[in-house]
């Protein structure tokens, strides 16, 4: 029982707290950034214990469901929090950043891979110390990032600022500038994190301008520098120490125009709040500054307490070798005005060692300079390839507008003409049918009219023959012989126009043809091989005329008619209940 409620409880944790976090998923990676920023900065203020568990339970959300971005971004956070949380483990956090870049990349989360090498790439530069390699990375992401607009990837300020740093330790102060001025040009979209970037840029332009000597531009971005921090609000990025730093910028520069009373009391609250802060660095450089002022006094004690100070805390400065030349040649000089040989023989040979060393190193970054050259150059001509590339594409694809253009005009040319062609054909065939209808009607109106008159002598012929049959029959010797013998040849002429001869015949066919175009040929492929006689025979049953007005025109009696018909009948095999007629007719 015991175990079961365990078990419910755990269930009802791990649901709740999966939940808890159920609105982050399959959001874009740059919206991660926004949901979670608030979150990321209250995890780097616990312990291990509870922030670890809070990423684990965004780590499990994403789990659920898949969600490679959010599982992304929770392996940020926790190297994030090994980095730079409350409880560092640096080795541990080092050694997720290649993983997590293959992620980003296997899922093509470009977003984040640039994030990861942006945000990540000081840590490498401090743990390995390879400054080149930093800049390299730093060069990396911003390719990666310029692709996403400015909202997308608000890092931009931060990594603009970093890379201009980076080229201002090398003394490339033209690159230091050109990266610096972007940076402040990049809006800050109301992130509070990034606005201390936008100060070191702005600082970053001063040092480039004092390194060159022109004080005046020096002085007005430390200025600019130094107002951009009151509009920064709360003491996230530890506001008085920053100012202080820029406040030191400003005392060196008029130490190196000779204002030693206008300098000294911004170099000497630049040292207070730095060993305060932990700038360590910038206080060693300050108390430098402060003892070059006091030896110029004839202030020795003063300067050698401060020059003591300096190389004390060179042993916990980021930068240990630069500052220490300085310091043990102003340590040099002091014990000669002192009049200590043995002192002023033990700081000479610190000195030469110190020089030693940093003869090492400036030949180490003469060799960063040539290969950033090297790499400069590289790109210069992978830009020109890529613009050479960009500029035949664009060739080409104007050269194939063109064709396609050229092509199109021409194939709609070729359509309309053939439109066109098919609407001139349509309408000669129009013309042509309606010629055609015309003469088939007209073809069909003239057989008519000749069967009608066929049709009209012979009814005449049966009337004359009545008449000189009863005659004959009534012949009472009135009637004179010549009267007989007119109406006798009256009556043979009527037969004689009803009686077609062979060339009538052919010209009767021919009209018959127009009027039935096809009949005769379709007759002879249905009926096979007929005789001229039968086909004349069967042309006339095809125009309704009995069996005397085909005799008539045939010129045979009614009777050979009627053989006629029954040799055809007998010829083409038909039945008892087939009609000519119907055949004729269905032909």
């Amino acid at each position: 029982m015991l175990f079961r409620n365990l078990t419910i409880a755990f269930l009802l944790f791990a649901i709740s707290g999966s939940a808890q976090y159920s609105f982050l998923l399959h959001k874009k990676d740059w919206e991660l950034v926004s949901l979670l920023r608030e979150t990321r900065n209250q995890i780097l203020q616990l312990d291990s214990s509870k922030a670890l568990r809070v990423i684990d339970d965004i780590s499990a959300t994403s789990k659920s469901v898949d969600d490679e971005a959010l599982k992304l971004e929770a392996e940020y956070m926790r190297a994030e929090y090994y980095l730079q949380g409350k409880q560092k483990n640096v080795k541990a956090g080092l050694s997720m950043i290649q993983p997590m870049l293959q992620e980003a990349r296997a899922h093509k989360l470009r977003h984040a891979e640039a994030r990861i090498l942006a945000n990540f790439a000081s840590f490498v530069c401090f743990v390995d110390d390879d400054v080149p390699k930093c800049l390299r990375t730093y060069l990396r992401a911003l390719d990666i990032a310029s692709r996403f607009p400015d909202e997308e990837f608000p890092e931009m300020l931060s990594l603009l600022h970093h890379i201009a740093g980076l080229y201002y330790r090398f003394g490339e102060n033209e690159k230091a500038r050109e990266y610096a001025l972007k940076a402040i040009r990049e809006k800050d979209y109301q992130v509070p994190e990034y606005l201390c970037h936008r100060h070191s840029a702005l600082n970053t332009l001063g040092l480039t301008y004092r390194a060159e000597h022109k004080y005046d531009s020096a002085l007005y971005y430390f200025n600019y520098a130094l107002h951009s921090l009151d509009t920064t609000h709360g003491n996230v990025w530890r506001g008085e120490t920053w100012k202080a730093i820029t406040k030191g910028n400003i005392g060196i520069t008029y130490l190196m125009q000779g204002k030693f009373s206008a300098a000294k009391p911004l170099l000497e609250e630049d040292v207070r709040y730095c060993i305060a802060g932990e700038e360590y660095d910038n206080a060693v450089n300050s108390l430098l500054k402060l003892s070059q002022i006091a030896l110029e006094e004839g202030d020795t004690a003063t300067a050698f307490a401060q020059l003591t100070e300096a190389r004390r805390m060179c042993t916990i400065a980021r930068d240990t070798f630069t500052p220490l030349q300085d310091i043990y040649r102003s340590l040099y000089y002091t014990a000669i005005w002192k009049k200590d040989k043995s002192l002023a023989l033990h700081y000479a040979d610190s000195l030469m060692s110190v020089r030693d060393s940093l003869i090492k190193k400036e030949k180490s970054v003469m060799v960063i300079r040539e290969a950033l050259l090297d790499q400069e150059l590289e790109q210069h001509k992978e830009q020109e390839i890529v613009e050479a590339r960009n500029k035949r594409q664009v060739l080409f694809r104007n050269l194939a507008i063109a064709v396609l253009a050229i092509g199109g005009g021409t194939l709609v040319y070729l359509l309309n003409k053939r439109r066109l062609h098919h609407k001139a054909q349509k309408k000669v065939f129009a013309q042509r049918n309606a010629l055609t209808g015309k003469a088939l009607e007209a073809a069909r109106a003239e057989l008519a009219a000749f069967t009608q008159a066929i049709s009209e002598k012979n009814a005449l012929i049966e009337k004359m023959t009545a008449a000189l049959n009863r005659e004959e029959g009534n012949d009472d010797g009135t009637d004179s012989p010549v009267m007989a013998k007119s109406n006798t040849e009256l009556l043979l002429q009527l037969q004689q126009s009803i009686l077609l001869t062979d060339e009538q015949w052919v010209d009767f066919q021919h009209l018959f043809e127009k009027a039935h175009p096809g009949y005769i040929i379709r007759l002879h492929k249905k009926l096979g091989n007929l005789s001229p006689a039968e086909t004349r025979y069967i042309l006339l049953l095809k125009l309704r005329l009995s069996q005397k007005e085909m005799a008539a025109m045939l010129g045979i009696s009614p009777s050979s008619i009627r053989i006629y018909r029954y040799r055809l009948r007998k010829k083409l095999q038909l039945g008892e209940d087939s009609n000519l007629e119907e055949l004729a007719f269905s032909i």
